[in-house]
């Protein structure tokens, strides 16, 4: 999967390319492996590895994971996915501090995390495209939200994507358009509201609860979140907080695309949740008889 994003890419062209990975994915890899979708699988993989590294002794086996971890983290912020990129901020130091028992080894750890803070402070400020979509878009936003004479020109196009969505699912919020018809309503919206880059890009919903919605209305949504709740309640009775924090990255992701809407986010979802759900269940059950 790296040397497929990576083709005909060295290293030292993404270093002389400030580090703005993404501007050099060839146009077939990015349409097939949408870096949002390959965030969310590498942070996904360093959740499982962690949870690894917690459950074997060896240390030549947790120093090889450290390193892939590194590694894989490396190439997360490559490839610069914001809901990915937070999500990976704040649940791999909480997960990582869950995981570690002893006293002793929280304070390690919250000092270790003292200089790997101050590294991504500076990487943050001192790099164009990490800064400007983790920090400059959403401070239009938040200009734009407080400043009613702030023009919308400069504003991320999921904003106006999203008023079509919310337009849409207002006209039929119980039963939705079908999936077949909602890339057909949507396109009907942008040039209704004459959003022409929209349109003439053919965007989908870039949100998969307001997919579900225009799929299937408030019906499929409260169905689909009914699931995923009660696996995330599942998972914190087992204490499996692997299966809870990858549960909780993708109800983020769901935030910024339509996971669905992609073959490869449907198997992954479904192969995933479907595997740790039978875990869980069967060791909750086991508990129960003992």
């Amino acid at each position: 999967m790296c040397f497929k994003l990576s083709e005909n890419v060295s290293i030292l062209e993404v270093a002389t390319n400030n580090f703005d990975f993404r501007s050099i994915i060839n146009t077939g890899t990015y349409k097939d492996w949408h870096p949002t979708y390959i965030s969310a699988f590498i942070l996904t993989s360093i959740i499982l590895l962690i949870e690894s590294c917690y459950s074997v002794s060896k240390k030549a086996y947790k120093a090889l994971v450290i390193v892939i971890v590194i590694a894989l983290s490396l190439f997360l912020f490559m490839l610069n996915s914001r809901a990915v990129v937070y999500s990976y901020i704040i649940i791999i130091p909480v997960y990582i501090f869950i995981k570690t028992k002893t006293l002793k080894g929280r304070v390690i750890f919250l000092l270790l995390c003292i200089p790997f803070l101050v590294g991504f402070y500076y990487l943050l400020m001192n790099n164009f495209s990490l800064n400007y979509r983790l920090v400059l878009q959403l401070e239009k936003v938040y200009t734009w939200l407080t400043d009613a004479t702030v023009s919308t020109s400069g504003i991320d196009g999921r904003y106006f994507i999203n008023q079509c969505n919310t337009n849409l699912f207002l006209n039929n919020p119980f039963l939705g358009y079908g999936i077949g018809d909602v890339s057909y309503n949507l396109s009907n919206c942008y040039l209704d509201m004459e959003f022409i880059e929209l349109y003439e890009n053919n965007l989908n919903t870039h949100n998969n609860y307001f997919y579900l919605l225009l799929s299937g209305g408030l019906i499929t949504l409260c169905a689909f979140l009914v699931l995923i709740i009660n696996n995330m309640i599942l998972s914190i009775k087992t204490k499996n907080y692997a299966y809870f924090f990858v549960l909780t990255l993708l109800m983020v992701v769901f935030l910024t695309e339509t996971f669905f809407e992609r073959l490869n986010g449907i198997i992954f979802f479904s192969a995933f949740n479907s595997l740790y759900y039978y875990y869980v269940s069967n060791f909750q059950k086991l508990n129960n008889e003992y």
